[in-house]
């Protein structure tokens, strides 16, 4: 008796005679399976097979009864036998996919499995590859859900397998997401020659050596973006930066949150390209507020920039705490357009002291388009107030057309007018309106704009 007997079940062991003894108390088909598979005797798979089928006792001669029992051919009668005998058990199909059989009886049990609940059962069990592509076969046919599946897969050379085959890229992105093998990912990136999988991959790198490589070797320019946008380490991002012709490339960079709100400012200051400066201006507006403000202010008083950069840089200036600055902007730039943002940002604080400087400017400005449009900011509510007369008079006279075009306009006012001053101001305009008959319907028609309720 060997040493490893003992750690394995009589029917299991080296000695034969104990082995057959053995497989004569056996009471599961399971582990008869196995004999008849697995034992290299012909007479315990022969002791087995009279187990497992008592009639195959009746064959008329011992040649006959080995022709039976020789296993080697799976397409013989004992196949036969077996599978007459148990492929009607769908348990016992489903048991014999998941267990340590044979892989050929496994993908002929898998053959007659067909109900999706058995097909979704198997996919979160079956561990092994050539199985589970079988699997994954029926499951497409059979059209199965494959995401409540997906969230619960763990084995990475399945996953690996899902998401180089997975059709939907939302499902594919999941796959890679759960791929925690860098050297399977890796591998995937290196070999596919699909850009979409390359760059999925590419999201999920975790070394950081390997992605400023990619970023700075790739020659394709799409592979390099997805490496920046991944990658985390800033002084790479700032080497790839600072090596970078490829202005679409230095985007990535500029937008990636990972660079400092200095390094983010000195890119929207000084890259030669419009877009990459752009960029990293919005991207200052997620930073530090006071500090980005500040560079807000120099990039938009920067006479040398391009006008549309320092409008930008405007429009991301807050009137509530750096009203200052969009004072000082109205006050000293050069440009009618770029004291026009301003003082549309200006408004959005609805203090009485903005208002203050918004009359000066209407008064006071040398140039007639400031002047007409500070005007023109302060007394909207003739306009509003003429729009909803009209409306409440086609109400009345019951004018479909004139209603039909009034109504969009009317809401947009009562939207405008919660912005300014929530339900005070359009109470205030809405009692100025005079009482006109219609009025009743415009009241229901502002329903659900902030707290105003018809």
């Amino acid at each position: 008796m060997k040493l490893s007997d003992y750690f394995k079940p009589k029917w299991q062991r080296s000695d034969l005679q104990v082995r057959i003894e053995a497989i004569k108390k056996i009471t599961t088909e399971y582990n008869l399976l196995s004999v008849i598979i697995n034992d290299p005797s012909l007479e315990a798979r022969l002791e087995a097979v009279r187990m497992l089928n008592p009639d195959l006792e009746k064959a008329r001669s011992n040649a006959a009864r080995m022709k039976i029992i020789n296993i080697g051919d799976y397409g013989d009668k004992l196949f036969n036998e077996i599978r007459d005998r148990m492929w009607n058990k769908e348990k016992m199909l489903v048991d014999i996919v998941k267990e340590n059989y044979p892989v050929e009886l496994r993908l002929e049990a898998l053959k007659f499995i067909d109900k999706s609940k058995d097909l979704e059962e198997l996919a979160l069990v079956v561990s092994d590859l050539n199985v589970f592509k079988e699997l994954h076969n029926k499951i497409k046919i059979k059209r199965i859900n494959t995401w409540e599946i997906l969230k619960k897969l763990t084995n990475q050379a399945i996953l690996h397998f899902l998401a180089l085959n997975e059709d939907d890229s939302n499902n594919a992105r999941c796959y890679f997401g759960k791929i925690h093998d860098q050297d399977i990912l890796y591998e995937i990136f290196k070999n596919s020659n699909k850009n979409s999988v390359k760059s999925v991959a590419l999201s999920c790198f975790k070394n950081q050596q390997l992605l400023y490589e990619i970023a700075l070797k790739d020659m394709d320019p799409e592979i390099r973006r997805t490496a920046v946008f991944t990658l985390r380490d800033e002084k790479m991002l700032l080497q790839l930066y600072n090596n970078e012709s490829d202005s679409s490339v230095r985007e990535y960079i500029a937008d990636s949150f990972s660079l400092s709100q200095s390094e983010t400012a000195k890119i929207a200051k000084n890259d030669p390209d419009h877009n990459v400066r752009k960029i990293a201006i919005i991207s200052l507006k997620f930073s530090h507020k006071k500090k980005s403000q500040d560079i807000f202010y120099e990039i938009a008083k920067n006479i040398e920039e391009e006008l549309p950069l320092r409008k930008i840089a405007i429009e991301n200036l807050y009137a509530q705490k750096f009203g200052e600055y969009l004072y000082l902007l109205v006050r000293s730039t050069e440009s009618c357009d770029l004291r026009i943002a301003a003082i549309e940002n200006l408004l959005e604080n609805k203090s009485k002291q903005i208002y203050a400087v918004i009359e000066e400017i209407a008064i006071n400005d040398p140039d007639i388009v400031v002047k007409n449009y500070a005007t023109k900011k302060l007394h909207y509510e003739e306009e509003f107030l003429a729009k909803l007369r009209s409306l409440c008079i086609a109400y009345t006279k019951g004018d479909k057309t004139e209603i039909s075009d009034l109504e969009p306009e009317v809401i947009a006012i009562g939207e405008e007018l919660n912005f300014k001053g929530g339900i005070e101001e359009m109470r205030r305009i809405y009692h100025k309106i005079g009482g006109l008959p219609g009025q009743r319907t415009l009241e229901m028609l502002w329903h659900g704009i902030g707290q105003w309720r018809g």
